[in-house]
């Protein structure tokens, strides 16, 4: 048989934490309403750090701030993945240019990339 995990409602863990910063200590309170002392100590935390918001949702209080680091991941991914098709992209636009350059010039295709890109197609007439 397992145990059924309590939950607890934000207007009590307030009222247990508004205890515990009016100057009951932690383990009283904690043994008056059965609660081991950690969890006092981490409602207290998460009420100094979070304030109005910090007991908001069943389990999922931070989503806001979780979805937010992601949008915030994916941009810096993407800004790298920018950078470099940016280099790639310069560096290939190089080489096409000094192929255009250099058969214009009345070098062969051939020379520049080991092969021919026309085939049989002569480009002068």
């Amino acid at each position: 048989m397992s145990l059924k995990r309590r939950q607890f409602t934000t207007e009590f863990k307030l009222q247990v934490v508004r205890e515990v910063e009016a100057g009951k200590s932690v383990a009283q309170s904690a043994r008056e309403h059965q609660l081991h002392p950690n969890t006092v100590i981490k409602w207290r935390k998460l009420h100094q750090q979070y304030a109005e918001r910090a007991f908001a949702g069943n389990g999922q209080t931070y989503r806001d701030e979780a979805r937010i680091a992601d949008l915030e991941r994916m941009v810096g991914q993407m800004a790298m993945e920018n950078a470099l098709l940016k280099m790639y992209g310069s560096a290939v636009g190089c080489q096409a240019l000094n192929f255009i350059t250099k058969t214009q010039n009345g070098m062969d295709a051939t020379n520049v990339f080991g092969f021919s890109l026309f085939g049989s197609f002569n480009p002068e007439p």
